[in-house]
């Protein structure tokens, strides 16, 4: 895959440092395109706008709505603007009631989307990562706010042998070819592990593809704190993993890797479904 337009979510009441130095480098290190999508809080209306009645009264509501949310998003685009300096670039500010599915949409136009995390464990936007993986068909790549290398230079691929870990791994090429170190990791003992992983047929299709990886296979059930162990073992600042590779249903019940990942993380994840 390459990388032409990236769609960079911001959210207008949080720091995007770490999202934005990610997509400034990329976009410089891949010639791409980069569209900044602010998300606003959608403004609480005052007493008087509560009771506004009338066409004329309604319209002035709106406005003043309209105008409270572009407010909110102006420092944010300052901010995108003097750090994609020099770089093609787009600005859109969506009405704060759209949901994350649509939201999660607009992501199928681009060849890759990064969201930084929701500030907050009760933010509305705390559901878009979430909704990006699994519905926009392309890559997710999730960015913790916390002090983050400019460009991922140790990649940890998570390996299980299903459809949506290959589809990750190959949405993860243009990251994996100018890392420094990159390791296939596969969890659980031989005689558990599905048929189809195969590790060291994926290690040589990714030697073919200009990628030297390491193959570990190491203890463990595909939970998040396994992957956690793992990244924080090869001191990796990206993973790269499938999204829901098993039944949703069992994910929830028994708490797996993907949920895991989405909730919290401390490094980031590339997702793909």
């Amino acid at each position: 895959m390459e990388l032409h337009d990236i769609l960079l979510f911001l959210h207008a009441d949080a720091s995007n440092t770490a999202a934005l130095k990610l997509a400034e480098h990329y976009g410089r290190s891949f010639g791409a395109g980069v569209t900044g999508c602010c998300l606003c809080p959608d403004p609480m209306p005052s007493i008087a706008d509560s009771f506004a009645v009338g066409e004329t009264a309604i319209a002035e509501v709106i406005q003043r709505r309209s105008a409270r949310i572009a407010c909110d998003a102006l420092r944010t685009e300052t901010t995108f603007r003097e750090a994609t300096a020099g770089l093609r670039t787009e600005w859109i500010v969506p009405d704060p009631l759209e949901n994350a599915e649509d939201l999660a949409r607009r992501a199928r136009f681009f060849d890759l989307t990064i969201v930084p995390r929701a500030p907050l464990a009760h933010h509305p936007a705390r559901l878009l990562a979430e909704r990006v993986a699994l519905d926009s068909g392309g890559p997710c790549l999730i960015v913790p706010d916390t002090p983050s290398p400019s460009e991922l230079k140790r990649i940890l691929i998570g390996w299980n042998g299903s459809a949506q870990a290959r589809r990750a791994l190959d949405d993860a090429l243009p990251f994996l070819r100018s890392a420094e170190a990159v390791q296939l990791l596969v969890l659980g003992e031989d005689r558990y592990r599905p048929e189809n992983v195969h590790p060291e047929l994926m290690v040589r299709r990714l030697a073919r593809h200009g990628v030297d990886a390491t193959l570990r296979v190491a203890p463990g059930e595909g939970r998040g704190k396994d992957l956690l162990r793992a990244c924080e073992a090869f001191e990796a600042d990206l993973l790269v993993m499938g999204a829901y590779s098993h039944q949703r249903a069992s994910e929830i019940v028994f708490g797996g890797a993907t949920r895991a990942v989405l909730a919290d993380f401390p490094i980031s994840v590339l997702m793909s479904h």
